[in-house]
């Protein structure tokens, strides 16, 4: 069985919700389970819960029967691989952290295998890849320098010094993001304000396959965190992986030998608009939905678009009227986390919410970002702008909230369960417009006293939290 690259969203009937609703019981039950289990016993439970299925099929609508028997054996199979890992030797003073890099390899897997033999060709981009040996990458700019094997150095102009960059050592890694990005926005001629944008890096990230115990051991000597890696199955399949990315822009790697990229990047580095990539991301899920015969952007994709905009890493790009109806939500809080730490918060935050006034996000009478940021999180009461940043365990818990997501969309392609969705149409919703910061004034207002209102917001928000908790536990403890 085939599934569609981009999402189809159709309106849900009685009759679709009476043959998801027993799926999403359970992927509801285990999420939780995973939430509250210790990462040592994880297998052991999804096994047991397979077995369960498998036994009980007959109970299920037919179709989740269907679905249980295409997919059972096969993730069973998976997970018992998994054993021989056990007692491997691994350079993590954690057990705990091991089997959790362990877990995110073995998601990846099952996530591979959830798409049911869908052809990688599908997948790859189809646009022209372009490989440029690193020699050439040192002559394309006097801004480019090799300080030794292990260092690449980029010449800022603002800062006027020379900004180093870890070359890997291991030809199975390659870096993504900003690094591989503002290289080729220098090779293509970007404005100055465009490069600078990403000058000096706020955090590195890499793509690799091979011995994930090897790769976290230098990717940490990078100064790579757990959350910054990619493990992919295979590192030179360069058109799969390109394809899988979440904006043009983004579609380049670099390592050790080589500049990687899609012909699409470089003109988005020369042009500066940016769009959403329309393939697959595997358990990343696709950030583009077809709604009645309109491509549409999810607000994962709008957010990944903004952001870039605010923080000056592109200039524009272009929206439909319908994609205003898609709720930014819960990434208006998001990127305000992302961003209280920067020098230039207060500009962020206006920016954020001049942009977002642009794609139909802030409501009438909102007057500035607060206003909106307190209307969010009380949609969202449990959002904490003060949590710790995940750790390996925490990144596996967090992927397999994905991997749960992507069970669910693939159930629903397969066996064509419609969504809850339900836009207005209107006459020339279709058309696209220009976003930009094009006229965005800053108010000038000082950190110190933009701050002292953002304290207040947070202040607002702990209140929430707190509520949202103690009711939390009052309904677990009715049940």
């Amino acid at each position: 069985m085939t599934y569609a690259t981009i999402e189809t969203t159709m309106p849900r009937s009685e009759s679709d919700i009476a043959r998801y609703q027993p799926l999403k019981d359970l992927l509801d039950k285990t999420e939780n389970n995973l939430k509250n289990m210790p990462p040592d016993i994880w297998w052991r439970q999804t096994v047991r819960q397979i077995f369960d299925l498998k036994k009980d099929s007959e109970q299920y609508p037919i179709e989740m029967a269907d679905f249980i028997d295409r997919h059972g054996n096969k993730l069973l199979e998976i997970l018992r691989d998994e054993k021989q890992h056990k007692n491997e030797e691994h350079h993590f003073s954690s057990e705990n952290d091991f089997v959790s890099l362990r877990a995110m390899e073995v998601m990846h897997s099952i996530s591979d295998q959830l798409e049911d033999g869908l052809a990688a060709e599908e997948n790859k981009d189809k646009d022209i890849v372009n490989i440029m040996p690193m020699e050439a990458v040192l002559k394309s700019s006097d801004r480019f320098n090799l300080k030794d094997e292990k260092t690449f150095q980029i010449y800022s102009k603002k800062q006027k010094v020379w900004i180093d960059f870890p070359l890997p050592q291991n030809p199975n890694i390659l870096h993504k993001g900003g690094f591989p990005r503002v290289v080729l926005k220098i090779i293509a001629g970007s404005s100055d304000k465009i490069i600078e944008s990403e000058l000096p890096p706020n955090d590195i990230d890499v793509i690799a396959s091979g011995d994930a115990d090897l790769i976290v051991q230098e990717a940490s000597q990078m100064g790579v965190d757990s959350q910054g890696i990619e493990l992919v199955k295979d590192i030179n399949e360069h058109a799969l992986l390109l394809g899988s990315r979440d904006i043009n822009l983004n579609c380049c790697f670099i390592g050790k030998d080589y500049l990687v990229y899609a012909q699409d990047a470089l003109k988005a580095a020369q042009t500066e608009k940016i769009r959403v990539k329309g393939k697959k991301r595997g358990i990343y899920g696709t950030d583009l939905f077809e709604y009645d015969k309109v491509t549409l952007i999810k607000n994962r994709g709008m957010m990944r678009m903004v952001k870039a905009l605010i923080e000056d890493k592109a200039s524009s790009f272009d929206f439909l009227p319908l994609n205003q109806q898609q709720e930014f939500g819960i990434y208006w809080l998001v990127l305000s986390r992302k961003s209280c730490q920067k020098e230039n918060f207060p500009e962020l935050m206006e920016k954020l919410y001049y942009v977002n006034k642009q794609i139909g996000q802030v409501k009438e009478g909102e007057k500035d970002i607060f206003d909106v940021l307190d209307r969010i999180h009380l949609d969202y009461p449990f959002f904490d702008f003060e949590a710790p940043q995940l750790d390996i365990q925490g990144s596996a818990r967090w992927l397999s909230k994905k991997l749960l997501k992507q069970i669910d969309k693939v159930y629903r392609d397969a066996y064509q369960i419609g969504s809850e969705l339900d836009l207005v149409r209107s006459e020339g919703d279709n058309i696209p417009y220009t976003v930009s910061t094009e006229g965005f004034k800053y108010s000038g207002i000082s950190k110190e006293d933009f701050m002292k209102k953002w304290d207040k917001f947070l202040k607002r928000c702990r209140r929430r939290i707190q509520v949202n908790t103690e009711e939390q536990i009052e309904a677990e403890n009715e049940v």
